[in-house]
């Protein structure tokens, strides 16, 4: 998946101080723009349909998809703050579940 690691990269910048007023302020034009909701959900909707037309288990890229979005935007809203350390852990995890899609060994 390509694709997926370099939204992972910039994922990385995430953590920046910068990134969280971006994002509060691209989700309040969000609410007041009806157009750039459609763009988004368009977006959004190529996305989740390139993933379960590219990958060997749609669920599981789906999974690493929804779940790199979720870290972004409990990160970005500020409802939770990782440390580097733990933020880059995710991201690894998340990576892992994308590129093994999901496949991992059994429980010992």
């Amino acid at each position: 998946m390509p694709r997926f690691a370099g939204v992972l990269q910039v994922a990385a910048h995430w953590l920046e101080e910068e990134a969280e007023p971006v994002a509060l302020q691209l989700c309040s034009a969000l609410a007041q723009d009806e157009d750039l909701q459609c763009l988004i959900r368009a977006s959004l909707d190529q996305t989740l349909a390139r993933v379960a037309d590219t990958s060997e288990n749609p669920g599981a890229a789906s999974v690493a998809l929804l779940a790199l979005e979720g870290l972004r935007s409990l990160h970005l809203m500020g409802f939770h703050k990782w440390s580097a350390a733990e933020f880059t852990g995710l991201l690894a995890e998340i990576e892992r579940v994308a590129i093994t899609q999901g496949d991992s060994s059994p429980p010992a």
